[in-house]
């Protein structure tokens, strides 16, 4: 996200956190699962 561009975090409630919480640590999880899946192949 560029600063500015993205979900103003101080105005959302402890919920609509959570699920923005969740949403990126699925997403590190995919890149990392990604990256591990292409060095076992080397």
């Amino acid at each position: 996200m560029v600063p500015g561009h993205g979900p103003d975090f101080s105005q959302m409630t402890d919920e609509e956190l959570e699920k923005q919480l969740i949403f990126l640590e699925s997403a590190f999880e995919m890149a990392w699962e990604e990256e591990g899946e292409e060095e076992e192949d080397i």
